[in-house]
């Protein structure tokens, strides 16, 4: 017994001397914490803790205890990582692209005839019913292509567009999201529209008339267990699918038809051969309002954001763990590759909130200093 409590004491000694060196070290994590914060360089740097944990294995007489120093210094680091990211909660200045975000005018404009939109499409379209139930009465312009939409916006010929995003049933639109890294642009705004594919033909024309079908590719990919069983219809890819409508009754031709809308084929005068033939019954498109200027209010409780991340491990994770910490519920994520970066990507994610609320700007600070690109693209 006598051994045992000298032992324990020897320990208590040897604890002493550890509770002084940790309150040293502290201090100084706190100096690298402030400095990093007033220098804006990242709080977490993984080559280092690497080099650290390597160097204490490598200062070790007795090798054995590898595993167990290795396990102590990861969990010292990950103290200080944590010490070093309050400092940047309270201390830090924000950065220059997030002062000028948040004190940009962002007071949403009214409304009115006048107010002039943009959407992908003829009339007929999901784009234009989903246009019109958004907006209202506006003054109406109509594009071929996704990227003319943002093209409009960009050149001042409209004040707002509405453009698909994603489909319940099909996933998102790759498309639109690459659109936001060549354009700058600023979602204000979203609409949910129930989408319902029907085939649509000449009056008159019958299934076992149909030889070649036209849409738009998420037109056939709403439909395609209908197009399974009809695997003789050749699938010929338009720019929209009331397009595909539009172009179908200019033919006249008894053995082509169109994936579209009921309103494409009541406004070009089509019959419906085939109604509800999307394979989720319950299919939604969501539609974004986009602008080129930042718009929200009181109200707005949704944030859609861009970054890209070192190519290390556990940079999405902590990312993520910025988002927890904060409180703040990630609603999505995607992910795109970035040209010429073999498996590196851009991610787009959307969180609740509100850009005027402090918790976000917190969060948004230290989400800028994670990551390699970081972008508002909205707050709606």
């Amino acid at each position: 017994m006598e051994n045992l409590e000298k032992l324990r004491t020897e320990i208590d000694d040897i604890d002493v001397k550890l509770t002084r060196l940790f309150e040293k070290r502290m201090e100084t994590v706190l100096k690298i914490g402030k400095f990093k914060a007033e220098n804006n360089i990242p709080v977490v740097d993984n080559k280092r803790a690497g080099v650290v944990v390597e160097k204490a294995v490598d200062r070790l007489e007795n090798k054995d205890f590898s595993g167990e120093i290795t396990e102590m210094f990861s969990n010292i680091i990950s103290v200080s990582e944590a010490t070093q990211k309050a400092i940047f909660s309270k201390e830090t200045t924000l950065n220059s692209y997030l002062k000028s975000l948040f004190t940009m005018p962002h007071e949403k404009t009214k409304i009115s005839k006048e107010t002039k939109v943009v959407y992908q499409g003829v009339e007929g379209s999901f784009g234009s019913v989903a246009l019109s139930r958004y907006f209202g009465d506006v003054t109406v312009k109509n594009v071929e292509e996704f990227e003319d939409v943002f093209v409009s916006l960009s050149n001042n010929e409209a004040d707002y567009s509405i453009i698909p995003i994603e489909n319940s049933q099909t996933g998102s639109i790759a498309e639109v999201y690459d659109l936001f890294r060549k354009y700058r642009a600023f979602v204000v705004g979203e609409i949910d529209l129930s989408v319902t594919q029907n085939l649509l033909g000449i009056k008159g024309a019958k299934l076992s008339d149909i030889k070649t079908v036209y849409s738009h590719m998420q037109g056939f990919l709403q439909s395609k267990t209908f197009l399974q069983k009809h695997k003789n219809f050749q699938q010929i890819p338009m720019s929209n699918t009331a397009v595909s409508a539009q172009y179908i009754a200019a033919e006249n031709d008894i053995t082509k038809a169109a994936i579209a809308s009921n309103e494409a084929a009541e406004k070009y005068g089509l019959a419906t051969i085939e109604e509800s033939i999307n394979t989720d019954k319950h299919s939604q498109t969501r539609f974004i309002v986009i602008s080129n200027k930042l718009e929200y209010d009181d109200t707005s409780k949704k944030i859609s954001l861009s970054f890209t991340l070192p190519n290390i491990s556990g940079s999405l994770s902590r990312v993520l763990l910025i988002f927890a910490k904060n409180n703040l519920n990630m609603l999505k994520i995607e992910s795109r590759p970035i040209l010429n970066k073999n498996f590196e990507y851009f991610f787009y994610v959307d969180i609740s909130g509100n850009l005027s609320d402090e918790k976000v700007k917190t969060a948004l600070n230290e989400l800028s200093n994670n990551t390699n690109y970081f972008e508002v693209l909205g707050n709606y």
